[in-house]
């Protein structure tokens, strides 16, 4: 069980260029500025049970990350009360290993669920060809872009295979369910499935 507050965290905030009519700004920029204090309660659980080549283990965590106070000066779109963004309510994790004379296979399962962040797609349409004087875009107006990401699971395997005394092949997989969206938010591109192989040689 944890109960922590932070404070003097830092955000990247969306200001007006102080080179723009200050009632209606035709550019904006950013600026690194003190949100105040974030508390952050949960827990985190771990787990490990064998018998005889097979394995297994477990993790999972949850937590409640919250503006506990914002900071003077702080201009940004966060309030008191708000959840922070980017921060999963919950994380969990399992593997599975079989352990044989000549061989071993261990698969991992993950998945961060359910954090708020941005819905960048709208933003990026909202900032391309807009009038600021309709849409500041900064500020209070931010949390009019707020979504929240369920999130994915992600799978990954690998094999190995002594051939001989000294000499063993390696398989292995990243993101075999081949998800490439939707994490951290909806305009980043994760690696897709991808497979490699290889040979070891140790004397």
């Amino acid at each position: 069980r944890f109960d922590q507050l932070a404070s003097g965290l830092i955000q990247q905030v969306v200001v007006p260029d102080s080179a723009s009519a200050p009632r209606a700004p035709s550019r904006l920029s950013l600026r690194y500025q003190n949100v105040g204090a974030i508390s952050n309660r949960g827990w985190e659980a771990q787990a490990t049970w064998r018998a005889g080549p097979l394995a297994l283990s477990g993790a999972w965590s949850t937590v409640d990350s919250r503006v506990r106070s914002t900071a003077a000066g702080y201009t940004g779109d966060l309030q008191p009360g708000d959840r922070m963004l980017d921060v999963p309510a919950s994380t969990i994790a399992g593997s599975a290993t079989w352990l044989a004379a000549a061989w071993s296979l261990s698969v991992t399962a993950t998945r961060a669920a359910d954090w708020v962040d941005y819905d960048r797609l709208a933003l990026a349409t909202a900032y391309t060809g807009f009038k600021r004087a309709a849409a500041p875009l900064y500020g209070a107006d931010l949390r009019g872009y707020w979504r929240e990401y369920p999130g994915n699971t992600m799978l990954s395997a690998s094999f190995t295979l002594r051939l001989s005394k000294g000499l063993g092949l390696r398989l292995s997989g990243e993101n075999l369910l081949d998800y490439q969206r939707g994490e951290p938010d909806n305009v980043t591109i994760l690696p897709g499935r991808s497979v490699s192989s290889g040979l070891r040689l140790a004397w």
